[in-house]
């Protein structure tokens, strides 16, 4: 038996999607940092230097929308600019300032594209998660 998604209040419904997407997105960091199971599929220079990077552009929209959801705001990071002006913050912070405050931080262009691939990825799914509820079904498929 399947909870349908459809059902639930749309707060409870957001929260449900934006934690689904932070444990997937936790999942796979500690799956390369820790377990290395992607070391058969991916090249090593990429798991070690951008994937997790990756798995942060991710993260960090779907862990916003919860402290947003959990502070009862009106305002989601959802639509490609909110999204992307979110990438463009972190990148800022994480890949020109951190380096500045922290000798041991390097500063890498490929990072920032990293975690613009990971909020597009984020978006995308947020985006395809609106089209199956706007149609009237759960995201599993399941009639409400």
């Amino acid at each position: 038996m399947s909870i349908c998604v459809y059902r639930l209040k749309p707060r409870r419904r957001e929260a449900k999607f934006d934690l689904g997407i932070a444990a997937v997105a936790l999942f796979l960091y500690c799956s390369n940092r820790f377990f290395n199971l992607f070391a058969n599929i991916l090249s090593e220079a990429f798991l070690n230097n951008h994937f997790n990077d990756l798995c942060a552009g991710i993260l960090f929209p779907a862990y916003v929308n919860l402290l947003l959801l959990f502070f009862r705001t009106s305002f989601r990071i959802e639509g490609f600019r909110n999204l992307f002006s979110l990438e463009l913050i972190c990148s800022i912070a994480w890949e020109f300032f951190t380096p500045i405050i922290w000798s041991e931080s390097i500063g890498d262009w490929i990072d920032v594209a990293m975690y613009f691939i990971g909020g597009a990825l984020y978006g995308i799914a947020r985006e395809l998660r609106c089209r199956c509820i706007k149609r009237g079904l759960a995201c599993d498929g399941d009639r409400p």
